[in-house]
């Protein structure tokens, strides 16, 4: 069994990726069995805990952060992810298209 710190660490961790540590998620990716009250008591803990303090001065650090896959600020990687959603659009209406064509050639009207 996990002592508490670790389980605490480990909702930090689920937290500074995005994910809000809950008990499923708490059960799922300890590396001991942890019991539903034990995992009960941990997110009570750290919901009650300084964490939630940790969490308010993390928001007024407006500094954006690069993406560390590509090393691109949020707003360089917006604009990558828009150019590849414009792209997969594009060979999507190319599909359509061609699908399209080849119901128009089956059509026996």
């Amino acid at each position: 069994m996990q002592n508490t710190q670790d389980l605490l660490r480990l909702c930090e961790q689920l937290s500074a990726k995005g994910l809000a540590p809950s008990v499923a998620m708490l059960r799922a990716k300890a590396s001991d069995t942890l019991t539903l009250p034990q995992a009960i008591k941990v997110i009570q803990r750290y919901k009650s805990g300084e964490r939630a303090q940790a969490v308010e001065t993390k928001k007024d650090n407006t500094e954006p952060k690069p993406d560390t896959r590509n090393n691109l600020t949020p707003e360089e990687r917006i604009e990558q992810l828009e150019e590849q959603n414009k792209q997969l659009n594009d060979r999507l209406l190319a599909i359509e298209h061609c699908l399209a064509g080849i119901s128009r050639q089956q059509d026996p009207k």
